[in-house]
């Protein structure tokens, strides 16, 4: 049974390298690696959004009203 990763941007980072780690050993599978690689890159896409989305609002927060 795997622990439960720090939910910040280091404990991903420690994740995808010692995911790294595992497939140079040869302890885990290519297609492993690539599935928990697609699964970071979605959470890092979310984020953005959500980085976006704030930006948007407050820019807009500062708009006149029309």
């Amino acid at each position: 049974m795997t622990t439960k990763m720090n939910r910040t941007t280091a404990g991903l980072r420690n994740v995808l390298l010692d995911e790294i780690d595992s497939l140079r050993a040869g302890e885990t599978t290519e297609g492993r690696a690539h599935a928990i690689a697609r699964l970071a890159n979605a959470t890092i896409a979310s984020v953005r959004l959500e980085m976006d989305a704030h930006d948007f609002l407050v820019r807009n927060a500062e708009a006149p009203k029309v």
